[in-house]
């Protein structure tokens, strides 16, 4: 229900957009909002003890609680995390202030993205799946407070302030270290964002077909030899996760590839209708980036690595299923809008489904003091 309302909050934000880079709407201001309250609301006021409200929410409210006593206690966070939470420590010592914060941060970057890089004429379906990035988020308080950081640094790189988003999106490995696999996206997006419009079906599909066996390849050689020679075991969750795919089969993984793999074969069926904007290049670059990043993410068991550029993946998802529906009548279109919405929230369910335990997220319960 969240998840729908979220979407819905998001459908009345843009359709109100004014010319992209100029002052919030009324309307926008008032439904973005909205979507920040109902959302941060949500993650404010559930109960976090064992088993419920997240597997590591727990640890992260201990680190809150505690970081000025034991600051030591904390070394092997990253430490630009470890400041964000002394410094709102010294405001204030209650756990659900903090999470208003951090939820409310990871929202706007949500809203701030979505409202930059989203056209007006996309179908807003695919916004029902947000919420699983963010249940998620339930659970990993620090990557998702990265991805709020990248996603914002993304929108300053469209904004020209090319310093402030090198700053943001290198400041992400210093909340979370996995950010690394993302950081080069800086120098993919300097090589090429010029040529994007450019490069048509036929190549891509080599160039993936390439990138697949030979990406496959290096990780998996990247994986056995950093493992060997212990180079970057500074904990033993490092090691932990590194070593979890060690000589496992990549198919295993097929509900992490799947959406990857069927974005993108919807993005070369329909290059062609394709807008040649600025917005629908800078989607292209995003999702390009983050399919080719596919395989070392899950070859180093780094599973998190799938949200960075999540939302980008929804806003390409609209702005296809859009084209898709345009070829049809407009009597059959909202059969059409049925049969995806069932789709989608079906994936969402099956996605809930297949962590929710793991994760510790259900049963949510209500619990403000």
């Amino acid at each position: 229900m969240i998840g729908i309302i979220g979407g819905v909050c998001i459908k009345l934000a843009n359709s109100n957009k004014t010319v992209a880079g100029t002052s919030l709407s009324g309307k926008e201001l008032q439904f973005y909002g909205l979507f920040i309250l109902i959302f941060t609301s949500f993650a404010v006021v559930r109960q976090v003890s064992y088993e419920v409200g997240g597997t590591d929410a727990q640890r992260y409210i201990e680190l809150f609680e505690t970081v000025l006593k034991y600051p030591g206690r904390f070394a092997d966070q990253e430490q630009l995390f470890l400041y964000l939470n002394i410094g709102v420590r010294y405001l204030t010592d209650d756990y659900h202030i903090y999470f208003l914060l951090v939820y409310g941060f990871i929202t706007f970057a949500y809203c701030y993205f979505i409202r930059t890089f989203c056209p007006k004429d996309v179908s807003y379906i695919p916004f029902l799946l947000l919420i699983w990035p963010y249940l998620k988020s339930f659970n990993t308080i620090r990557s998702s407070l990265a991805i709020a950081f990248f996603l914002i640094g993304l929108v300053m790189l469209k904004k020209k302030r090319t310093w402030l988003s090198v700053i943001l999106i290198i400041a992400t490995f210093f909340i979370h270290r996995m950010s690394l696999l993302y950081i080069p996206f800086l120098i993919f997006y300097r090589l090429f964002y010029k040529y994007i419009s450019h490069i048509n079906g036929v190549r891509i599909y080599v160039f993936f077909a390439i990138y697949m066996v030979l990406g496959y390849w290096v990780a998996t050689w990247m994986q056995e030899f950093v493992v060997a020679s212990q180079l970057v075991f500074s904990t033993s969750s490092d090691e932990w996760y590194l070593t979890q795919s060690l000589n496992s089969n990549l198919f295993s993984r097929w509900p992490m590839m799947f959406p990857y793999l069927l974005l993108l074969l919807s993005i070369l069926f329909f290059s062609k209708k394709l807008p040649n904007s600025e917005v629908i290049n800078y989607l292209k670059i995003f999702v390009f980036f983050d399919i080719l990043m596919m395989i070392p993410s899950l070859i180093f068991n780094m599973w998190r690595a799938n949200e960075y550029l999540y939302v980008a993946r929804l806003v390409m998802w609209g702005v296809l299923i859009n084209i898709f529906l345009h070829k049809f009548r407009p009597m059959t279109r909202p059969f059409l809008q049925i049969g995806i919405f069932i789709g989608f929230l079906s994936w969402l369910v099956f996605r809930v489904y297949q962590e929710y335990e793991e994760l510790s997220i259900m049963p949510y319960v209500f619990d403000l003091f």
